[in-house]
């Protein structure tokens, strides 16, 4: 069964990058992006379009986020992907987590597990190799 978003999801991907994008909907690629990688924000400059545009992202329902379908050079100008479906933080991202409980904070560094969107929870690992769901702000 295909739940609604993600068609709606796969379809807003798929206008992005057909027939003649506004010249907004471009982006350079600043770092070069290995096929089946996932792009995050900073990896991705707008910028104007030329004239032929090529598609170098598609919708991962599995993972949920965008994925680079091919090796993308640094400097490549490509269709943007929409930007609410791009990996906020991409697996093995080092991050760190804090809680504040009272006047208490306590951080800890893990390790992203799964990329995930901004709207959604993520997984974690430490470096004791237990893994936990971090909810809430990014």
């Amino acid at each position: 069964m295909i739940v609604g978003g993600n068609i709606l999801a796969v379809a807003a991907l798929a206008g992005a990058m057909t027939g003649a994008p506004p010249t907004d909907r471009c982006v350079e690629v600043v770092r070069s992006l290995a096929g089946g990688g996932f792009p995050v924000e900073a990896d991705l400059a707008p910028t104007t379009c030329p004239a032929v545009i090529e598609r170098a992202f598609w919708f991962d329902a599995t993972s949920g986020v965008v994925r680079a379908q091919r090796d993308i050079a640094a400097h490549e100008v490509v269709a943007a992907p929409p930007r609410d479906m791009l990996a906020l933080h991409r697996p093995g991202d080092p991050i760190t987590v804090e809680v504040l409980i009272g006047p208490v904070r306590v951080q800890r560094d893990v390790l992203v597990v799964r990329p995930t969107r901004a709207t959604q929870p993520l997984l974690v690992r430490s470096h004791d190799g237990s893994t936990f769901v971090v909810k809430g702000a990014p």
